[in-house]
Parts: C-alpha cells; sequence; structure tokens
C-alpha cells in the first residue's frame, strides 16, 4: 500500500473511533434539563386522551427542546398554554393537525371556550408543520 494511501486510511480510522468514543460518552438526555425531544403519542380522536398526552409531553420538555407531534388530528378541548422558553412544537412531515372545536358541531355546550385551545405564553417559541383548525 502506499505511504498517501495508508495516511489516508489512518486519519480515517481515527475520524471513526473518536465519532465512535463521542456516541458512547454523550447522554441522550441532559439530566437537569430533561430530554431534548418530546414525542407526544399519536392522535386517538377521543378528545380527553389527546389533550392528556398534549399537556403529558409539554409538561417533560425543558427550554429549548421540541416536542414532536405524530401524524394524524389531535383534539384539544380546551384551553392549553405552551409556558417554556425557547421551544419548538414541530408536527410531523406526514401532516399533524390540533384541532380546536367539532366541525360537526358535537361539542359541548361551551364549545365556543373549547375552540380557543393554544396559546404561545413564552419567549422564542417555534412552531413548525402544525395546521391548526376550528381554533380561535
Amino acid at each position: 500500500m502506499s505511504k498517501p494511501l495508508t495516511a489516508a486510511l489512518a486519519v480515517l480510522v481515527l475520524v471513526w473511533a473518536a465519532g465512535c468514543v463521542a456516541a458512547q460518552t454523550a447522554p441522550a438526555v441532559d439530566p437537569a434539563r430533561g430530554p431534548r425531544v418530546v414525542h407526544v403519542a399519536p392522535p386517538t380522536g377521543d378528545m380527553q386522551t389527546d389533550r392528556a398526552s398534549i399537556l403529558a409531553a409539554l409538561e417533560r420538555v425543558r427550554p429549548g427542546g421540541t416536542v414532536q407531534f405524530a401524524p394524524g388530528t389531535y383534539l384539544l378541548g380546551g384551553f392549553i398554554p405552551v409556558s417554556v422558553s425557547g421551544v419548538t412544537l414541530l408536527g410531523h412531515r406526514n401532516g399533524t393537525t390540533l384541532r380546536g372545536c367539532d366541525p360537526a358541531g358535537r361539542s359541548a355546550p361551551d364549545s365556543r371556550a373549547r375552540c380557543n385551545t393554544l396559546a404561545l405564553v413564552g419567549s422564542q417559541q417555534v412552531v413548525r408543520n402544525l395546521t391548526f383548525d376550528y381554533m380561535s
């Protein structure tokens, strides 16, 4: 094997080894801040279940983290404040919809209050790939 080829191969091996060591030592979760990405359970079509899944994810996410939604339509029902600063709400690339009211009119009598469902109240929050449906 020629010297330049041997040197190039040695450099590649060193880069690969350094990457393996870094991957083994880097924690997936920073215990002081929590997980960087929190996944919301897939939507069920049941307002109470979907709402509970979203609230649980918002409770777990830490500043600078991401709440990753699954594809489909979540039924929110009621006011949900997003107060974590620096959080990203990220819909799935195959489409995620957050629906406030029942478009068929089957919502409870206080359905107008249920339409006002999501409020970004923290600083530097980002929303990507989400469709908002039947919200005020």
